[in-house]
């Protein structure tokens, strides 16, 4: 856009019939348009062909039932601000009346987290389906707070738990307990021999969540060998330990992405030697659990290093299999965030709603799609549908 002087000049000619000696500065603005809502009348009509047959004109996109309603972009609008951005029901229709000058009412609003839920079931089943094809998937759960305060009789905190499980393309939430009953509801028991990359939690080397391979977080393993290194400050081991596994990893990391198939055999063996002669001397100089705290913490750290050292160095024989479960620990750390902001939830099955609804955008997201418009595509009913993975 060319702006000119305005007015007159200290002579008194107007500067309109001014000579343009040219561009002597540039300034590009960044703008969004003003928002507020607009009305519109969709008049349905119905025609008769000449043969005889009468049809009728639909309704717009994502309309429902009933003389008056909220436009796909307003209920995406609506779900984006609570699902993705965190913002409680009240709130998002005081900003929405703030923004567009509609106000929806709270109930309504709140609704659209089941809505949108219901018609993301297909996807959800899909994307589960494409984690069971995964090679390695990450798994990791944390503490949710939802539902009533009181705790339950034997319970001593109302809260429940979030699991994940996830790959670089795919993202799966299931909201309920830290028990064995929630993870076999959970994606895990569909997955057919599947590396899991996981924190140790006892629940994912159950036999009753199936047949799987192991991968254990180098990351927990890491802030272990930290912690035994408070406790033992004087010792070689633990910095050993935790020095030959980051090297490992970074070891992984080259070879990947110079498309090798693997580390370098002697260097990987000379770094497998470091790591196996620190656990060693860490057993030799820690016979026993200790009676300070930490001790017996590090004794079984060393011990888990020992008895599953196929499980802690998988990845430096296999470069398919990520080091650690940083993946579902991305994941969840919205759900972490929403906590800090919004608090306790207050409905279990909303809840799932609103995990459904970020599953599916935390999988198109890493398909480098827009969040919100994938999620007015599924708001009219047309949500995308995650790829089949490329062929091996």
């Amino acid at each position: 856009m060319d702006r000119f002087p305005q007015g007159r000049c200290g002579c008194g000619a107007e500067l309109a019939g001014a000579a343009d000696l040219g561009i002597v500065d540039r300034y590009q603005q960044h703008e969004i348009p003003a928002i507020e809502v607009r009305i519109t009348q969709y008049d349905q009509h119905r025609v008769m062909c000449g043969c005889g047959r009468v049809h009728t004109a639909t309704r717009p996109d994502g309309a429902r039932s009933g003389p008056v309603g909220y436009g796909p972009n307003l209920q995406a609008l609506a779900v984006y601000l609570m699902v993705v951005q965190f913002i409680p029901a009240h709130r998002v229709v005081e900003l929405l009346d703030s923004l567009t000058g509609a106000a929806p009412s709270v109930g309504f609003v709140h609704g659209m987290l089941a809505r949108a839920s219901a018609l993301l079931a297909e996807v959800d089943k899909r994307i589960r389906a494409l984690i069971t094809l995964a090679y390695a998937v990450c798994c990791d759960e944390t503490p949710l707070r939802v539902g009533p305060r009181t705790p339950k009789l034997g319970r001593k905190k109302a809260e429940k738990y979030l699991l994940v499980a996830c790959t670089e393309w795919c993202t799966s939430y299931l909201v309920g307990d830290r028990d064995l009953d929630t993870f076999k509801r959970s994606v895990i028991t569909e997955l057919d021999g599947a590396v899991l990359v996981h924190d140790r939690y006892q629940n994912y080397d159950s036999a009753a969540l199936g047949d799987h391979t192991h991968q254990l977080c180098c990351q927990h393993l890491g802030r272990d060998l930290g912690d035994a290194g408070e406790v033992y400050p004087d010792a070689e081991w633990p910095p050993q330990v935790a020095r030959a596994l980051r090297s490992l990893i970074h070891q992984a990391n080259l070879a990947r992405a110079a498309g090798a198939d693997g580390i370098d055999p002697a260097v990987r063996d000379n770094l497998v030697g470091e790591f196996k002669h620190g656990v060693l001397v860490g057993l030799s100089e820690t016979t026993s659990g200790g009676d300070r705290p930490g001790e017996r913490k590090a004794r079984l750290l060393l011990e888990t290093l020992r008895d599953r050292e196929a499980d802690t160095l998988r990845f430096a024989f296999d470069l398919r299999v990520p080091p650690t479960s940083n993946q579902a620990e991305r994941d969840l750390r919205p759900a972490k965030i929403q906590q800090n902001i919004s608090g306790r939830l207050t409905s279990e099955k909303r809840t799932e709603d609103r995990y459904r609804i970020r599953g599916y955008l935390s999988t198109a997201a890493k398909h480098g799609r827009n969040t919100f418009g994938t999620l007015r595509e599924a708001i009219i009913g047309q949500p995308w549908m995650p790829p089949d993975p490329a062929p091996a």
